[in-house]
């Protein structure tokens, strides 16, 4: 991942009148990649789906991968057992060290945080020794994040809803959280401070994904509030726009995400040696079918989803942004039951379909990538 390709400044470009988006995107020497998260199928039942997807995506081209660090198997369960981050990163039971040796450039994570705040720091500090020294030489890019920081400090609703704007905020993680926070930061920090001249060649950088911006109804978010206030600052900031549909319905979004990429860029502290600009989109996404599994209005066909989807990627990647992350790679997202038949459909987010065929999208983000 070649951060230092970036310029200093998000890149301030007219505003096209009949933009092609495609090729916009294909004009950036930038990353467009996916995620693979507790998929609803997967093709070889022997392989850990986590490791499945992942040499696929490396066959396909993709040279990043966004998974969740977490202590699952195979079947999906996830393990109770006590464990440190090293322990489920180790652990082959969970393939993520397998999927971490596999060649791809950048890797991101959505991390599990220990039960206490200084268990958080302590562990992310060995989790960042552990990447350095077994990484070093490899010119790998770890990035350890967090999933929708927004979403996390309010109460957790049941599928089929999910936290967003309306949702009350929990007082007690509106307490917590911000210290968790820190404590992510800071122990990837000191661990790479601390070992920046022992293991050369690898880098780990640590992130906060927001997911929410301040309106009529959003009175408190984590890049105005929690963000500024963080010292040490995070190395990067992930915008996921899933929650944050407004910036991105049209099929010329650079005129609302702009302001809205400045506006984060400006709420980041800056920071020394870590290269600019420190934002990326680490989630964009558009369904073919609705949560009832009724035609998305917007995106009702593959066709119409590649070109909102190229769309974003574009506007995020000529802002300046190093990378964009399309979710998801398998559909892990499902419809209500259909009262009739009792089937639970697919909601169409996949590059990879259940019936193991690729997508109009799968097939530009590939051109775009071996170009």
């Amino acid at each position: 991942m070649e951060f230092a390709s970036c310029s200093s400044q998000p890149l301030q470009l007219p505003e096209p009148k009949n933009p092609d988006y495609e090729q916009l995107a294909r004009n950036y020497n930038k990353i467009v990649g996916t995620h693979q998260i507790e998929p609803r199928y997967q093709f070889e039942p022997d392989e850990h789906y986590l490791y499945e997807g992942a040499k696929r995506m490396l066959a396909a081209g993709f040279t990043s991968i966004t998974l969740k660090f977490q202590p699952q198997f195979a079947d999906q369960s996830v393990s109770q057992e006590p464990m440190t981050l090293v322990e489920m990163a180790t652990n082959p039971a969970f393939s993520i060290q397998a999927v971490l040796d596999l060649p791809f450039t950048t890797i991101f994570m959505w991390m599990r945080y220990p039960d206490t705040v200084a268990e958080v720091q302590r562990q992310m500090s060995e989790l960042t020794e552990y990447l350095m020294q077994r990484y070093q030489g490899t010119g790998k890019t770890f990035m350890l994040g967090t999933w929708k920081a927004d979403s996390l400090l309010r109460y957790w609703v049941p599928w089929p809803g999910a936290p967003n704007a309306a949702t009350p905020m929990n007082p007690d993680k509106v307490k917590r959280f911000p210290l968790e926070l820190q404590a992510h930061v800071a122990g990837v920090e000191e661990a790479r401070n601390r070992l920046a001249e022992m293991y050369k060649g690898v880098q780990v950088y640590s992130y906060i994904e927001v997911n929410l911006m301040k309106n009529a109804t959003v009175k408190f978010t984590v890049i105005d509030d929690i963000v500024p206030k963080l010292n040490p600052a995070p190395d990067y900031i992930s915008v996921s726009v899933s929650t944050l549909m407004e910036y991105v319905n049209d099929l010329n979004p650079a005129g609302k995400m702009y302001p809205m990429l400045d506006h984060v860029h400006r709420r980041l502290p800056r920071k020394q040696g870590v290269p600019e600009p420190r934002v990326f989109v680490g989630e964009f996404e558009f369904p073919r079918l609705t949560i009832e599994g009724n035609p998305d209005p917007r995106t009702p066909t593959q066709e119409s989803q590649a070109q909102h989807a190229l769309a974003v990627a574009a506007a995020s990647l000529s802002w300046g942004a190093p990378y964009a992350a399309w979710w998801t790679f398998y559909d892990n997202t499902r419809t209500l039951r259909d009262a009739s038949t009792g089937i639970y459909q697919d909601r169409g987010f996949a590059l990879v379909t259940r019936d193991n065929k690729t997508t109009v999208l799968y097939d530009a983000l590939l051109e775009y990538m071996t170009e």
